[in-house]
């Protein structure tokens, strides 16, 4: 919400896993990392679990100004560098238009 206030175009979360997975990869090591998805693809695939609150992904499929959520490991510190300078690291959740 505060990015789209602020008219940005993209937004980093800082979380404590690598990104998206298709399940809990610490229950589940066969989850499947999910590097790029569409909102409303992550949305309709119900995965049991996302590190960020789903109201966020509705959020952006309506959003006006931010097009994508990127979501990174913060015990990787390098990986913020990465992600500011424009690295698709981690997994990335975009607006479908």
């Amino acid at each position: 919400m505060t990015a789209e206030a602020l008219g940005a175009r993209a937004c980093i979360f800082i979380k404590d896993t690598d990104g998206l997975y298709t399940d809990d990869p610490v229950t589940n090591p066969d989850a499947t990392f999910i590097p790029r998805i569409g909102a409303q693809e992550l949305i309709d695939r119900e995965l049991p679990s996302v590190p960020v609150d789903r109201m966020l992904i509705e959020t952006l499929r309506n959003a006006r100004f931010v097009r994508q959520i990127q979501l990174i490991n913060g015990l990787k510190p390098e990986l913020l560098a990465r992600a500011l300078a424009g690295e698709p690291v981690g997994s990335i959740i975009y607006r479908e238009d």
